[in-house]
């Protein structure tokens, strides 16, 4: 027995859970559609990272989510828009790393201990 496509199968999951969703709405269509009237696919995408501070310390990065909607389509076309919103949140995480980083390094330069911080999350 041949195995399914796993983007065809992310596809199908995608369908099955915006026709949930419609008929939650009691009648009332309320989902994006596209220039063609087509349901659209909603995507989500989640990132978060431990950075580590200094000796037996880190720090949380995130989580960062994000949620789109994108044009059903080829498969190729659906995994473009798919990276496409992955990277915005990949950028988002990045972004708060270099923050925590730029913290450290002014708190080593003030020649404050690294150490002593007591743990936070960013995001």
């Amino acid at each position: 027995m041949a195995q399914a496509n796993p983007t065809t199968l992310a596809k199908a999951q995608m369908r099955e859970a915006m026709q949930a969703q419609e008929r939650n709405q009691n009648g009332v269509d309320v989902w994006p559609r596209d220039q063609f009237g087509n349901p659209m696919l909603m995507y989500s995408r989640s990132a978060a990272e431990v950075v580590r501070t200094a000796d037996y310390e880190n720090a949380t990065v995130g989580p960062a989510t994000i949620t789109g909607f994108i044009v059903d389509g080829p498969d190729d076309q659906v995994l473009a828009q798919m990276r496409r919103l992955d990277r915005l949140v990949e950028h988002d995480v990045g972004e708060d790393r270099q923050t925590l980083w730029n913290e450290i390094q002014a708190r080593a330069a003030a020649g404050q201990p690294i150490q002593s911080r007591p743990a936070r999350t960013l995001g």
